[in-house]
C-alpha cells in the first residue's frame, strides 16, 4: 500500500527543491528555512521563568504527534502488536504504574538537584539555556534516533551534518570560491582538537610518504617527476628534496599531490589507479605514517632523520592539546611546547618567535602553532594576525606549520561581525545552485556597535585565513551537548583520516561523514539540533551575532558592577583579572556604569562607548579576586589569606553535590591560577594588582573567581530602580561580607585559645 502522510506536522511542506535539495519551507509562500534569522532575542529560548512555556509544550508536541502519526501511516496495513487486550493485562498495567513511579522520581530529582542552568542568577560554568529551535530539531530526531556513521543510517541526518558543516565553516568567512572547505560535528572540542592536530601530524609527513613511493614503487615510476613548489616559491622535483625540506611544504600544496600524481599516472596505468580518489587511497593505504606507524615511518621514510613533531599553544591552552600530543605519540612533554602569555592571557609573540627559532636551529618539525579564539579560563583571544604574520617570515627561513584557531568556546563570536547570508540546503548529491555564502568580504561595513575591543575584533576577523578551527556549537551556539565541531579551509584534509569499512557505506554510494575522522556512531538528532537552530538563528549579525552582542553588552555591565562593587569602607576590595585599557586607570566606573544603563549605547558620547567596548575581557569570562581591606586602608598582604577568602566565597555561591538548589541565592565558580601552568610574570602582575606578594619560591596559586556570562537578559530586565544585576551583586556583596564576618570570628576564637 503506498505511503500516507497526514497533516499534524505538514508533511506536504516538506517539498523537493532544485538539484537534490530538500526546503523546509511551505507551500502556501511561507519563508524557506534557510532564509531565517531575524526575530527578537525573547523567541529564542524557554525563558528564565518558562515564559515561553505554552509555545515551547505546543511545539513539542507537534513532535510527539508527528513521530506517532509517522508509525502509524507507515505500512498501515501492517498489524499492531500492542493491542487493546494488551493494556488491560495486570502485567501490563503493573509495567506502566513502575514507569510512571520512577519516572516521577527522575523528574524530582531533577528539579531538585540539577543546577538552574536557564536562571539569571545562574553566573558560573560554561552552561546556559538551549535554545527553543535547537531543542525542537534534537528532540523530535531523537525520537528517529539517526545514527550518522553511515548515510544507510541516517539517510536525512547526514546531509543535516554536512550542511550544519557547510554553515560554520561559512560563518567564519571562508573563502570557498577559492579552495572548498569543509567540517562536520564531533561530540565536543576535545575530539575537534584531536582530530586537528592528527591531521597536522598526516599532513606533516605525508609528502615524506610520497616521496618514498616515487622512489620504490614501481607501480608510481611514472609520477617520479612530480614537481611541487618550495617556501621560497622556486620549483623542484619532489624526489630530489631533502628530508627537511619535505617536512616544510605548504598544505595546499602537499594536499594537490594526489591529484597531480593521477595526472601523471594516467588514466590506463597497470596499477589500477584510475583517479585522485584511488590515488589517495593508494598512498594512505600503504605508506602513510597512520599505516606504518611511528618506528618504521621514521625507519623507512625518513632517511636517518630523528627529530620529532611538535605542537606550540599557548599556556592557555585547554587540556585536550596535551591531550592529543599524547594521543598520537609526540608526547605530552616533549611534543607539546608552551608559548608565554601576557598579563591579559593573550599569546606573546615574542615567546613563539623564540620557540621556532628553536624548532629551526635544531630541524624540529612544527605540526602546528594553535592560536586560541576565546580560553576557556579569560576569553582571551590570540594575536592571530600576528601569528599568520610570524608564518610568513618564517616560511622565508624555510620552516612551515599548520595554523589552527581553537575557537571551541568563542568561535561563534565571529557572528557578531558577519554580513547575513543564505543557511545551505540539504543536498542529496554534491550540486550547489548557490554560493551566494562565500564572500571575500564577509563582514559587516560598520562594526562599531558590536561590543568586542578592536584587537578582538581584528584577530576574529582573521580566522579565515586559518588551516582548522575548532568550534563548539554546544557553547556559545547554546546548542544541548553533544555539539562540537571541526573546520578545515581545504576539503582534501579530510582525506588524511580517512578509514571505511564493509558496514559503513555500500557500493557506489556517496560518502557521508562517519569515515571521517576520530567518530564513528554519533547522534543524528545533534545536527538537526544545529541545523535547525542555524535555520531559525542564523550564525551572522541579524541571529547569533544579535544574541551574543547582548552577551557582549551584560559582560561590560557586569565588569563595572565588579569595579564598582567596593565602597571605601568595606572591609574587602576586588580586582578583574583582566586590567583596564591603557590610559584609564582611574576610569569612574559606577558613573559609566550608570549612564549606560540610564541612557543605553545609543545615546552615550562616542567616547564612552568607545571606552565601554575596550573594557573587560576579550569575549565573556569576567574573573576576578577579592582581598581583605583593613581599617587603616592597608590590604592584605598574604596570598594564603587571598585564597582562603575566595575559597569561602566560592563554598557559598555553587552547588554542591547532594544539596537543594533552592537553598542558593546565586552561582559562580572559581578556578585556580598557578605559576604552574600560566607563568611566574602573569601571576606576578596580578598579584601585584591585588597588593599581595608571592610570598615565595614558586610554584604557587591563585584562587579566582570566575563568572560565565551566557545570559542576555540581566540588564535588561527591571528590578525595583535598576535591573537583575543589581539583585546578583547584591547577593555577591552580602556573601563576601559574610565571609569575612566570619574569617573574623574564627580568628578571635583561634586567638583566644592561644
Amino acid at each position: 500500500m503506498p505511503r500516507r502522510f497526514v497533516t499534524t506536522m505538514r508533511y506536504k511542506d516538506i517539498q523537493p527543491g532544485p538539484h537534490g535539495t530538500v526546503s523546509l519551507g511551505s507551500h502556501k509562500g511561507l519563508p524557506d528555512i534557510r532564509s531565517g534569522g531575524g526575530g527578537d532575542i525573547s523567541t529564542f529560548f524557554l525563558g528564565p521563568r518558562a515564559e515561553n512555556a505554552n509555545l515551547f509544550s505546543e511545539l513539542v508536541g507537534m513532535a510527539v504527534d508527528a513521530v506517532v502519526d509517522y508509525r502509524r501511516y507507515y505500512h498501515p496495513e501492517d498489524p499492531p502488536h500492542i493491542t487493546e487486550q494488551i493494556k488491560v493485562s495486570p502485567g501490563y498495567l503493573e509495567g506502566v504504574q513502575v514507569l510512571r513511579d520512577k519516572y516521577n522520581v527522575l523528574l524530582q530529582k531533577l528539579s531538585r538537584y540539577t543546577t538552574p542552568y536557564f536562571s539569571m542568577r545562574y553566573q558560573g560554568h560554561m552552561l546556559r539555556d538551549n535554545t527553543i529551535p535547537g531543542m525542537l530539531g534534537f528532540f523530535a530526531t531523537m525520537m528517529h534516533n539517526p545514527n550518522n556513521v553511515t548515510v544507510q543510517a541516517s539517510t536525512l541526518t547526514t546531509f543535516m551534518e554536512m550542511a550544519v558543516g557547510e554553515d560554520l565553516c561559512a560563518m567564519m568567512g571562508f573563502d570557498g570560491d577559492v579552495i572548498e572547505p569543509w567540517a562536520h560535528l564531533t561530540a565536543d572540542g576535545t575530539v575537534a582538537n584531536l582530530e586537528a592536530s592528527w591531521a597536522s601530524r598526516e599532513l606533516k609527513y605525508l609528502p615524506a610518504a610520497i616521496r618514498y613511493a616515487l622512489l620504490n614503487d614501481p607501480n608510481l615510476e611514472k609520477a617520479d617527476e612530480l614537481g611541487v613548489a618550495l617556501l621560497d616559491g622556486s620549483h623542484k622535483r619532489l624526489v630530489a628534496l631533502s628530508t627537511w625540506q619535505v617536512l616544510n611544504l605548504k598544505l595546499d600544496e602537499i594536499l594537490a599531490m594526489p591529484a597531480k600524481i593521477s595526472k601523471l599516472l594516467g588514466p590506463n596505468n597497470a596499477a589500477g589507479l584510475i583517479d585522485e580518489a584511488a590515488v589517495w587511497s593508494y598512498l594512505l593505504g600503504n605508506y602513510s605514517l597512520n599505516t606504518l606507524g611511528w618506528l618504521k615511518f621514521y625507519g623507512t621514510c625518513l632517511d636517518g632523520f630523528t627529530s620529532g613533531g611538535v605542537i606550540l599553544a599557548p599556556r592557555t591552552k585547554h587540556y585536550s592539546w596535551p591531550k592529543a600530543a599524547s594521543i598520537l605519540g609526540c608526547g605530552s612533554g616533549a611534543g607539546m611546547i608552551d608559548i608565554e602569555v601576557d598579563e591579559r592571557a593573550r599569546m606573546d609573540v615574542h615567546s613563539l618567535r623564540k620557540q621556532l627559532d628553536l624548532a629551526l636551529q635544531n630541524q624540529q618539525p612544527v605540526l602546528m602553532t594553535v592560536a586560541v579564539m576565546g580560553s576557556t579560563e579569560e576569553t582571551a583571544v590570540d594575536p592571530l594576525g600576528d601569528v599568520l604574520a610570524i608564518r610568513e617570515e618564517y616560511r622565508a627561513k624555510g620552516l612551515e606549520f599548520v595554523v589552527h584557531a581553537d575557537g571551541a568556546w568563542g568561535g561563534y563570536f565571529v557572528s557578531t561581525l558577519r554580513k547575513d547570508f543564505d543557511q545551505p540546503p540539504v543536498r542529496f548529491d554534491q550540486i550547489d545552485e548557490d554560493l551566494s555564502r562565500w564572500d571575500k568580504h564577509p563582514f559587516l561595513p560598520d562594526i562599531s556597535g558590536v561590543h568586542l575591543n578592536e584587537h578582538t575584533k581584528k584577530h576574529m576577523m582573521r580566522i579565515r585565513e586559518c588551516d582548522s578551527v575548532t568550534v563548539d556549537p554546544h557553547k556559545c551556539g547554546y546548542i544541548q551537548y553533544p555539539a562540537g565541531a571541526i573546520c578545515y579551509r581545504n576539503t582534501e584534509y579530510k582525506n588524511l583520516l580517512t578509514f571505511g569499512a564493509p558496514v559503513i557505506e555500500a557500493p557506489g554510494q556517496d560518502a557521508g561523514v562517519g569515515i571521517y575522522g576520530v567518530e564513528g556512531s554519533r547522534p543524528g538528532a545533534c545536527a538537526a539540533g544545529v541545523f535547525l537552530s542555524h535555520a531559525v538563528i542564523r550564525p551572522s549579525a541579524s541571529g547569533y551575532g544579535k544574541l551574543l552582542n547582548r552577551v557582549l553588552f551584560n559582560t561590560k555591565l557586569f565588569y563595572l558592577h565588579v569595579l564598582s562593587l567596593a565602597r571605601p569602607d568595606d572591609p574587602f576590595v576586588v580586582v578583574p583579572l583582566a586590567p583596564l585599557p591603557p590610559g584609564n586607570n582611574n576610569v569612574d566606573a559606577a558613573a559609566l556604569l550608570d549612564r549606560i544603563r540610564k541612557e543605553g549605547c545609543d545615546k552615550v558620547p562616542a567616547d564612552d562607548l568607545n571606552l565601554f567596548n575596550e573594557l573587560g575581557p576579550d569575549q565573556n569570562i569576567v574573573d576576578y579576586t577579592f582581598n581583605l581591606r583593613y581599617p587603616n586602608g592597608m590590604v592584605n598582604n598574604n596570598l594564603d589569606l587571598l585564597n582562603k577568602l575566595n575559597s569561602g566565597i566560592y563554598d557559598r555561591l555553587h552547588v554542591h553535590p547532594g544539596d537543594d538548589v533552592e537553598k542558593y541565592d546565586l552561582m559562580i565558580t572559581q578556578t585556580q591560577m598557578s605559576t604552574g601552568d600560566y607563568g611566574q610574570p602573569f601571576i606576578d602582575a596580578y598579584l601585584g594588582r591585588l597588593g599581595v606578594s608571592s610570598s615565595g619560591k614558586p610554584p604557587y596559586t591563585v584562587n579566582v573567581n570566575r563568572s560565565v556570562i551566557m545570559d542576555p537578559w540581566s540588564g535588561e530586565t527591571p528590578v525595583g530602580h535598576g535591573d537583575f544585576f543589581d539583585v546578583v551583586f547584591g547577593v555577591l556583596r552580602q556573601t563576601v561580607l559574610d565571609v569575612i564576618k566570619n574569617m573574623q570570628s574564627q580568628s578571635k576564637q583561634e586567638a583566644a585559645h592561644v
